[in-house]
């Protein structure tokens, strides 16, 4: 069985050692560190990525089911867009999750959209 040997604290580098005895290396990068770049980060290799509309975007998505459906639409071809931006690498990446949940629950809306306009005028029809 492997014995843990605490550093000696009469040295001046007690605390590096102390750091490196009961820390140890997987192998593996920190999955929850920040990245090594961003769209903010000026030098002669950096361009400007131009912003997201996750906020918008999800916000029509949900305005779309929840209270207008005409949004549903707006908010589809919208997250389209911006998610093609993102992928081609043009457009700022934090905000795809945003861009992705508004730009489904766009979809979600056209859908319960035509769905209620086939109701109405099927009620129509019927009177």
């Amino acid at each position: 069985m492997a014995e843990l040997v605490e550093p000696d604290e009469s040295s001046d580098t007690a605390g590096e050692q102390q750091e490196s005895a009961f820390s140890f290396d997987t192998g593996r990068s920190n999955p929850y560190s920040s990245p090594p770049f961003s769209s903010t980060t000026e030098g002669p290799t950096s361009r400007r990525l131009q912003p997201n509309r996750g906020a918008a975007i999800l916000t029509l998505g949900i305005l779309g089911i929840v209270i207008c459906g005409f949004l549903g639409p707006v908010a589809w071809v919208m997250g389209n867009a911006d998610l093609e931006e993102i992928r081609r690498g043009t457009m700022d990446r934090s905000g795809e999750g945003m861009v992705q949940a508004g730009w489904i629950l766009g979809i979600i809306g056209t859908v319960l959209l035509g769905i209620s306009v086939v109701w109405v005028l099927i009620l129509m029809a019927a009177n």
